[in-house]
């Protein structure tokens, strides 16, 4: 009869031989003898992370170290699994012990550095790596995690000599090269980070990531077309629902993108996105359609950011006798705006670890009748969460412009211009707010208004603060026509797009005639309130096509700038029109090219009503549906009772 400690060398040896199947089924017949053997427990928790299962690889480890709480090893190896599930939190504490319990275990202080990088705590990582490296110097993984965490915290210089060392001890992996290209184009070097990831992908590798990396490099510089190759390339090459969602949100930049093909391709996405899910089963709601509504809030961006300034303020005007907030925030980030995010919404969870699943669940457990996602395809967006269906009714407002796709969401957020009646162009069921879909409430008070500058100047200043990304090759044919016609005028561009700036854009206007000394760009510069008084130098804003401004257009509504717009065919390419009507500027909103070059043209030639309506722009802004956000407030309370009383009826 097979011993347990036999069966165990059988089950190691095939392991140290690669041959995971063999192992694992070694390793759970040494279970199968003996249920405590600890060590089978830790060895077929790891052939399963190696296998690409970290969820029960964790699972596993974890059953392991609770039966043998000292085991230093075992315990590094389940952070290292939790940091592959996604469940960073509990990764740091699990490595933190491992580095006590065995201070001179690289891999423990090696994966304390990794999960506090991944948990985004970039300062506090630098040590784990430094003390790691201390240990075993020639460790290439251990360089290019620390690189990382110093390009993170801004030490370029530093973060660029470990990403070396890297490469010099690993010049055959692609991925510490890959590394290094985020670094350069987190310091700016752009040229060298092309250069590097395009020399990746020529060498012929594969792996979704470099291409993703060269495609979003590309899209920053305004290389949309570029972008979009490479982004079809990492789709390819792993049929990442992820990837496909980045590339239908590409496509949103590009002018010949049809309403019909956009649709489609976010159907595509979301079922591939979704494949295998299944939704909960319906909860015992109470169906009461005029109790207190219990609303969560999904979204990474409760901090420091412009979904700030179009929801905090509102949030603080919503009737706490009608709602109930819960925020399922992905970001702890601890900054000014989300603490007071915080302090605004006391049920509060944190769900950077969570699975998608684990957060339907928690949304389950909350009682949420009404779910609201923020993020759309932004970073650390969640909408596979949302397929599970955790609440009643679920909708999309704020990071989106367009469909999620996803059947699973009954509703998207908007209004009249921006879902006008007869565009089938989402998934889900259009409502439209009687006034506009956005209310702007700054979190700080804004500079004064500057005077018009071209009555200093001698001449009219047009400008745009959008993108790279959304200044389209029609956009700076249009751009380059309104400064053919207005001879003496000029554009000025800011854009953080690295060292490069908005040198792309340049160029392109360069080659379609516009002379390089009628175009200025303003230099990058962090905080808002140092941001804002740039509108002061110049006199018209120009909105790009078809990716309009949002933010930008609203900060230059606020600083008494006018912005010209064209109204398009769909949500993205008509929010401009949305901003611009609600505050009662419908005579600077474009149907055509052609209109909006002429139009341009013409409030260009007349000083006085430019100064005329920058001197009263913010007051009227404040006052119109765009700045009040009691009223906005009433209206999102008012739509949201409306869809829970339709669930109530129909359901």
């Amino acid at each position: 009869m097979t011993t347990a400690a036999a069966a165990f060398e059988q089950a190691f040896a095939a392991h140290q031989q690669g041959r995971l199947d063999v192992a694992a089924a070694g390793y759970e017949a040494v279970i199968g003898l003996e249920p405590g053997h600890g060590e089978a427990l830790h060895m077929l928790g790891v052939v399963r992370m190696q296998q690409g299962d970290p969820v029960e690889g964790a699972r596993l480890i974890g059953q392991a170290v609770r039966l043998r709480p000292d085991d230093a090893r075992a315990r590094s190896n389940l952070a290292s699994a939790l940091v592959a599930a996604s469940r960073f939190d509990e990764a740091i504490e699990v490595a933190r012990r491992a580095t006590e319990l065995a201070p001179a275990s690289v891999d423990a202080w090696g994966n304390l550095g990794t999960a506090l990088s991944r948990r985004d705590r970039y300062p506090e990582a630098i040590e784990p790596f430094r003390r790691a490296l201390a240990l075993q110097p020639g460790r290439a993984g251990l360089h290019s995690g620390l690189g990382h965490a110093l390009g993170m915290v801004g030490r370029y210089e530093e973060a660029l000599e470990s990403h070396r060392k890297a490469i010099e001890l690993a010049p055959g992996k692609a991925g510490y090269r890959n590394n290094m290209a985020l670094t350069l184009r987190s310091a700016g070097l752009t040229a060298e980070a092309e250069a590097m990831l395009r020399a990746i992908v020529e060498e012929g590798n594969t792996d979704p990531d470099y291409f993703a990396a060269l495609a979003s490099l590309l899209r920053k510089q305004g290389k949309i077309v570029e972008a979009i190759s490479a982004m079809e390339q990492a789709n390819a090459s792993a049929m990442n629902p992820e990837l496909a969602g980045r590339l239908a949100f590409l496509r949103n930049y590009v002018d010949s993108t049809t309403i019909e093909s956009q649709l489609e391709q976010a159907r595509q996405h979301a079922r591939a996105a979704t494949a295998g899910i299944q939704r909960f089963a319906a909860a015992d709601a109470d169906r009461d359609p005029s109790r207190r509504l219990r609303v969560g809030l999904v979204s990474s961006d409760l901090r420091q950011h412009a979904v700030a300034l179009f929801l905090l303020g509102v949030l603080r005007e919503l009737d706490p006798a009608q709602v109930e907030l819960f925020a399922y925030s992905g970001t702890d980030t601890g900054d000014p705006v989300n603490q007071a995010f915080q302090a605004l919404i006391r049920n509060w969870r944190g769900t950077s670890s969570l699975t998608d699943r684990e957060l339907a669940e928690q949304v389950r457990r909350d009682r949420v009748d009404i779910l609201v996602d923020l993020s759309g395809p932004t970073a650390g967006g969640r909408l596979k969460a949302f397929a599970y269906k955790p609440a009643p009714v679920a909708l999309i407002w704020l990071g989106y412009s367009g469909t999620s796709g996803h059947e699973a969401i009954d509703y998207i957020l908007g209004d009249a211009i921006v879902l006008p009646d007869g565009v089938v162009q989402s998934v889900e069921q259009p409502w439209r707010l009687p006034d506009a879909y956005l209310c702007f409430s700054p979190t700080q008070a804004p500079p004064p208004v500057g005077p018009l500058p071209a009555r200093a100047n001698g001449y009219v200043t047009f400008g745009s603060f959008n993108n790279l990304n959304k200044l389209s090759s029609a956009t700076l044919d249009a751009w380059a026509a309104v400064l053919d016609a207005v001879p003496d005028s000029r554009l000025q561009i800011k854009a953080h797009q690295g060292a490069a700036g908005p040198q792309p854009a340049i160029d392109g206007l360069v080659q379609r005639g516009v002379a390089a000394d009628r175009i200025a760009t303003l230099e990058w510069v962090d905080g808002w309130c140092r941001h804002l008084p740039l509108y002061d130098r110049f006199d018209i804003g120009l909105d790009p096509f078809p990716y309009n401004g949002t933010t930008t257009t609203c900060e230059s509504l606020l600083m008494g700038v006018p912005v010209v717009t064209l109204k398009g065919d769909r949500f993205i390419s008509r929010v401009g029109a949305s901003l611009m009507h609600t505050v009662g500027l419908d005579d600077w909103i474009a149907e055509t090219v052609g209109d909006y070059v002429a139009l341009a043209v013409k409030r260009a030639a007349d000083l006085e009503q430019l100064a005329q309506v920058r001197t009263g722009l913010r007051t009227r802004l404040q006052a119109s549906p765009l700045g009040d956000t009691r009223r906005f407030a009433r209206n999102f309370e008012a739509a949201l009772r409306q869809m829970w009383i339709r669930h109530c009826t129909t359901a």
